[in-house]
């Protein structure tokens, strides 16, 4: 009878390995801050008050810790790959590609261009599959990100019909959902870009909306506000210490 090849071993099972700390000590130095001289596409969903203290440069107060940063980097993994096999399945694909709008004052690098069609890769937590799965729509953080993609393609005279969404989860299942470019949702982000504009233009600071939990962006995207804190979020005050530096 073959006996269990750890059978009679000592095994390690503890989650305070001194090795977990140091994994993440690599990942913390390798973790680059973006440079926030305009206002980035990927982030155009979330709290506007966030996205102007960011091209302050005001440091975020709300730390996701080292684990999430770590996810975000196999995420990216997963994305190449999945990148591989759109560029075989569409000839002439572009992919990666960063475009920026000194009229919009805004930048984005793209996922994946062919044709008239946005296709966009997230990787995310397997349990967020099902949920996608019942909506059968994209989260609308991320539907806001691509129509920014889509005013900076339109400028490139690279018109935009639709975006496909391409879910990967982290277990390996993948699900599929197309959206066609909504008027309403371009014309959102748009007033979004004035406003943010004009509050940069003013040296006004834009609302806080992180505490708007009826706000159809605040699941996906405001209520992972960067300068949240347990007291308050986007706090005024971030100015005054950012002055003192």
């Amino acid at each position: 009878m073959l006996k269990n090849s750890n059978q009679g071993r000592a095994m390690k099972t503890t989650s305070k390995h001194p090795l977990i700390g140091k994994i993440y000590d690599s990942v913390r130095d390798e973790d680059e801050d973006r440079v926030y001289e305009m206002w980035h596409a990927s982030d155009i969903a979330s709290c506007p008050r966030a996205q102007y203290f960011h091209r302050l440069g005001i440091k975020p107060t709300n730390d996701v810790g080292m684990g999430k940063v770590l996810r975000w980097r196999i995420g990216h993994l997963v994305e190449e790959e999945i990148r591989t096999h759109l560029s075989k399945i569409y000839k002439g694909i572009k992919s990666n590609q960063r475009l920026t709008s000194d009229k919009l004052e805004l930048t984005g690098e793209y996922d994946n261009y062919h044709e008239g069609t946005l296709f966009e890769v997230k990787s995310v937590h397997p349990w967020a599959i099902k949920h996608l799965i019942n909506d059968n729509k994209p989260y609308p953080s991320h539907s806001y990100q691509n129509h920014a993609y889509a005013l900076l393609l339109n400028e490139q005279d690279e018109p935009v019909g639709s975006i496909v969404y391409i879910y990967v989860g982290l277990d390996g299942q993948l699900f599929v959902v197309e959206e066609d470019i909504d008027p309403n949702i371009m014309g959102a982000v748009q007033r979004r870009l004035d406003s943010l504009n004009k509050a940069w233009k003013n040296k006004k600071l834009p609302d806080c909306l992180c505490e708007e939990k009826t706000h159809p962006l605040y699941n996906s995207a405001m209520k992972w506000c960067d300068y949240k804190t347990t007291n308050s979020c986007c706090d005024p005050i971030l100015i005054n210490q950012l002055e003192e530096e």
